[in-house]
């Protein structure tokens, strides 16, 4: 029953974590800022998770053709809405879960992006797979993990989407979390590094020990 509520609940969750906590939105932000150091112009790229269109503020030029996958096509709107505002060419594909299927040729991108999506994607090793077969030879997979699994992390939850979920919903996010998110943030670096070089920074202090960190780009 707690499943079937979530299902039907959580595009409108997702939304009231960013609209409602200010704390969720600078982290989400914080993972977004690797895309400045990114050239777009021109680029094929596609989008794995891509939400409401959060990260297009943070484009540095303009792709020549961007493709969207999504297990909910309820966030389809808003996104193109955002992406016809700045002329954005965009393809939305509704795609099923636990279905690692991107449709597009081998070899065709020169980035995809996965900003908050990765920790969800399971069976993660074939996701792996059919993301690397659409990258051409050198692209590059780009984005932000929580870092699930970690002390900082667990501990920031409680006092952010935690509350929102059990005041307004009425569900355990300890529930969802175990449903939601299969992959911890180290398994998420390791699988990753089995099919490409990994290059990653911590936020928000890179020294430090994932521990005490909450994004790694």
């Amino acid at each position: 029953d707690d499943w079937k509520k979530w299902l039907s609940v959580y595009p409108s969750a997702y939304r009231d974590t960013q609209k409602t906590s200010k704390f969720a939105k600078i982290i989400n932000n914080a993972g977004y800022t690797i895309l400045s150091d990114i050239n777009l112009k021109g680029c094929n790229v596609a989008e794995i998770g891509p939400g409401g269109g959060y990260n297009f503020n943070y484009f540095k030029g303009k792709p020549a053709k961007y493709d969207v996958f999504d297990v909910c096509d309820d966030f389809f709107p808003e996104l193109e809405q955002k992406a016809s505002e700045i002329d954005l060419p965009i393809t939305s594909h509704k795609i099923a879960a636990y279905k690692p299927n991107i449709n597009l040729p081998d070899s065709s991108l020169d980035y995809i992006f996965g900003f908050y999506v990765i920790e969800h994607l399971h069976p993660l090793e074939q996701w792996m797979k059919e993301i690397f077969r659409v990258l051409k030879p050198n692209g590059q997979l780009i984005g932000a993990i929580p870092t699930e699994g970690s002390i900082l992390w667990g501990l920031g939850r409680c006092v952010t989407s935690r509350k929102i979920l059990k005041e307004k919903y009425g569900l355990d996010i300890r529930k969802i979390v175990c449903w939601e998110h299969p992959n911890m943030v180290d398994t998420i670096l390791k699988t990753y590094g089995d099919f490409g070089n990994v290059q990653h920074k911590s936020w928000p202090i890179s020294l430090l020990p994932l521990d005490c960190n909450l994004v790694v780009q």
